[in-house]
């Protein structure tokens, strides 16, 4: 199967300057026109967090309006910019995926023998560094075990691996290392697709394929006070087999 993943698009209110001098909602737009525009077609796109930098309904409506005439199912990953209840209520998810925690913000879903977990690495809402909660943590070990005949592909907002710039590594995924354990129990785990640093990097953890997709607001670079660089702006397209996963990276 064929599917695209989108991040950290940070989309504002109406009528709010943009930030860094880098329009978020002009940058969505041309990444919902090329991925129109992709043949074949991406069977569903994942939105892997922070929909909208400071979140009010105002922001969500953006995002929505934007990415409403895709022509494909959409999933959604919370970010620790979105607000879980704003993000459900403005997002719903498709009608055959039944989410568990509150407001719905981890689940499981199987398309063309491929199975796609989404995890919130966010349960608190609006932090900074991740966490996934023990509660997660066993459900993704039994929902592995359960359905261990098919190849699987994990999304969560926080990184699982270093990228080399400190102030990014410092906000990863805090325990990285617990979700790599609980996956290193099960076979055919293809790999784990991360947003949150707003760039592309690839590195295998205990044996797992993690990704970072960039942003298609800005890059973050290593300067923490202005970190925002308009440049390589992009997002991911991906074709999933039962073994392995063909990745191409698509600027905007």
């Amino acid at each position: 199967m064929r599917f695209a993943i989108l991040s950290d698009a940070h989309i504002i209110s109406p009528g709010v300057a943009p930030q860094h001098g880098v329009d978020a909602r002009r940058n969505l737009e041309a990444a919902v026109r090329t991925l129109s525009g992709i043949r074949p077609s991406p069977e569903l796109v994942v939105h892997l967090g922070d929909q909208t930098s400071t979140p009010s309904p105002a922001a969500y409506a953006e995002f929505v309006r934007i990415t409403r005439d895709l022509p494909m199912p959409q999933l959604y990953v919370q970010g620790n910019h979105d607000d879980p209840a704003m993000l459900a209520q403005a997002l719903p998810l498709p009608s055959d995926i039944e989410p568990r925690g509150a407001p719905g913000s981890y689940y499981a879903l199987i398309r063309r023998g491929v199975q796609l977990v989404v995890l919130n690495s966010s349960p608190g809402g609006h932090v900074v560094g991740g966490q996934l909660d023990s509660e997660q943590l066993t459900w993704l070990d039994r929902t592995l075990a359960d359905r261990g005949r098919e190849s699987t592909v994990l999304f969560v907002h926080h990184h699982c691996h270093p990228i080399g710039i400190d102030w990014l590594d410092g906000v990863c995924l805090q325990n990285a290392d617990e979700l790599m354990g609980v996956l290193q129990q099960h076979r055919r785990v293809l790999g784990v697709f991360s947003g949150h640093v707003h760039q592309r990097s690839s590195a295998t953890v205990g044996g797992i394929g993690s990704e970072t997709v960039p942003s298609t607001w800005v890059t973050l670079g290593r300067d923490r006070t202005n970190p925002g660089v308009n440049a390589h702006q992009g997002f991911l397209v991906v074709d999933a087999t039962a073994d392995g996963l063909c990745i191409a990276e698509v600027a905007i």
